[in-house]
Parts: C-alpha cells; sequence; structure tokens
C-alpha cells in the first residue's frame, strides 16, 4: 500500500482509498436488479479476492486468450485490460525515480 502511494505521488495521482471503491462497488451492485447482484457478489477467480482492497496481481491471460484455471486461478479477473501493463510501467517508473534520486543523493554526500 505504502508503495501504491509513493508511486501515486510521484506520478502526480492520488491513490484510490479502500473506502471509495467499497462506496462504488456498493452502488453498483445496488443499482442491479437482485438475481443479477447475488451473481455479481461471487468472485470470478480465487486471486480476485484482494481487488477491491488493492491486494491482487492481475491475470495476464484472462482478457486475451482466456485463463485456463478459470475460478481456480490465484490471479485476478476482475482488473481492466491493460492493468498488468499499467503496473509494471509504474514500477519501472518508481524505480527509476528512486535510482536517480539515490544517484543524486552520492553526488551530494560526494
Amino acid at each position: 500500500k505504502v508503495v501504491v502511494e509513493a508511486v501515486a505521488m510521484l506520478l502526480g495521482r492520488t491513490a484510490p482509498r479502500v473506502d471509495d471503491l467499497v462506496d462504488c462497488l456498493k452502488t453498483q451492485t445496488s443499482a442491479l436488479p437482485p438475481a443479477v447482484s447475488e451473481e455479481a457478489q461471487v468472485l470470478p477467480s480465487v486471486g480476485s479476492a484482494g481487488h477491491f482492497e488493492g491486494g491482487c496481481k492481475p491475470c495476464a491471460f484472462f482478457h486475451t486468450k482466456g485463463c485456463a484455471s478459470g475460478a481456480d486461478c490465484s490471479f485476478c479477473h476482475l482488473c481492466e485490460k491493460g492493468e498488468k501493463t499499467r503496473r509494471q510501467k509504474e514500477k519501472r517508473v518508481f524505480f527509476g525515480t528512486m535510482r536517480h534520486l539515490q544517484k543524486e543523493d552520492e553526488k551530494l554526500l560526494s
């Protein structure tokens, strides 16, 4: 969670608050007909459990050729297409920035 907030800060964004995500989910499911609402509460995969808290890892196959593991997949099937790539890019930017800052600190200390 701290890394997500640090990356969001470096990119000039704010990390989504868990309460906001939960409120959004409640609003969306309450607007659905009761039969659909019950089905929507069932997670599409085991790895989707941490999605709304930001603790999931996107499934690389779900949006492409389909995930062979289905509901037993340990990765999230709720993440949007491209989420895995977006997270990888944010991570590269974050660590690149950290490397740059570390080099700047070393220059100042020497």
